[in-house]
């Protein structure tokens, strides 16, 4: 076996003989799982999953971290169930890191987004709403303005004079230093409600 192994999960018809060779170890507990070296066949393999299948590859890791690459899949594949992540015939949880990481720490992400956002919490919530999408396009376009305005439908007079409340409402750049980072993490969790 190779250093790296990733665990399979899947969900519907899936016959888990038809992926096992001499490369791969099988689990057919619930939900049934694979046990892939990194330089398995299993690409070639995936390519062709059953029809009704949801197949989840999750993070390559140590084979002492197996449980972890488990963990991955199994919250990928919940988030595919929940149509959180597309409905593919194979998710790779390398490609979904940023969901990933909002499911696995959902607590410390609703704590990050509560204090990153907390200058905007006691707002009327169409101001409040209004204010974190011109505050999440500004971050996503780089503080372009022409660009939020056209993202916003809005004239660029209205983005300067939203990001200036913005500003005072946050005693200053809300986008600056490690403040970006938390506000970053903070416009891409799920609003509470």
């Amino acid at each position: 076996m190779g250093e790296l192994l990733a665990v399979v999960v899947w969900d519907g018809p899936l016959d888990p003989g038809s992926l096992v060779g001499d490369r791969l170890l099988a689990d057919r507990r619930e939900p049934p799982c694979l046990f892939a070296p990194e330089d398995s066949p299993l690409p070639a393999v995936l390519s062709r999953p059953a029809p009704d299948a949801r197949v989840v590859v999750g993070l390559p890791r140590p084979l002492a971290d197996a449980g972890r690459s488990a963990a991955h899949a199994r919250t990928a594949l919940d988030l595919v169930r929940a149509g959180t992540l597309p409905d593919a015939p194979v998710t790779w949880c390398a490609h979904h890191l940023t969901a990933l990481l909002h499911a696995e720490a959902d607590d410390l992400t609703a704590v990050i987004r509560a204090d990153a956002l907390a200058a905007l919490a006691g707002l009327p919530a169409r101001r409040r709403e209004r204010l974190t999408a011109t505050l999440r396009a500004w971050v996503r376009l780089h503080g372009r303005i022409e660009d939020v305005a056209e993202s916003l439908r809005v004239h660029p007079q209205t983005v300067r004079y939203r990001m200036n409340e913005i500003q005072d409402l946050f005693a200053g750049d809300p986008t600056s230093g490690d403040r970006r980072l938390r506000l970053l993490i903070a416009l891409r969790a799920p609003d509470p409600g």
